[in-house]
């Protein structure tokens, strides 16, 4: 199933309208009034790209970002998503890119992993706690707690 669909899917689940999209394809949801995830469709081959911003990069020093270089060394802490920077922000992003969705309950599964994600390093960067030994494997949120499903 493709992104849109699934989305469209979900969102008719929660008795909400279909997603706009902007000319590329893009948008954005903002989950419990706080939590903002981007999705950005990739190279139309039906991937799509989940990504949230997740702190001030000016705030960190080396030992700081090194812990998140290793924290998201092949997503084994990070729910096999990566971090990068956005120059222009200078914000630190969470991002993971997916493939096509089985159905509705695969996309809901896939947002719940990476709200855990987002939910969890912004919590980490605020507090100033990057010590990557002590992240979690794979944090997971139930989407109820966001979103009424």
């Amino acid at each position: 199933m493709r992104f849109k669909n699934a989305i469209d899917e979900l969102a008719a689940a929660m008795g909400l309208q279909p997603v706009t999209t902007d000319d590329s394809g893009a948008f954005s949801l903002l989950f419990d009034d706080r939590y903002e995830v981007s999705f950005s469709p990739d190279d139309g081959d039906g991937t799509v790209v989940f990504h949230a911003d997740i702190g001030d990069a000016s705030a960190l020093g080396g030992d700081e970002a090194r812990a998140l270089l290793e924290a998201s060394l092949l997503g084994a802490k990070t729910g096999g998503a990566a971090f990068s920077i956005d120059p222009a922000a200078k914000r630190v992003v969470i991002w993971r890119r997916y493939g096509e969705f089985a159905d509705c309950d695969d996309l809901k599964t896939a947002l719940a992993g990476f709200l855990g994600q987002v939910v969890f390093w912004q919590e980490r960067l605020a507090s100033g706690q990057f010590a990557a030994a002590d992240a979690a494997e794979s944090p997971r949120m139930q989407l109820g707690s966001f979103i009424n499903i």
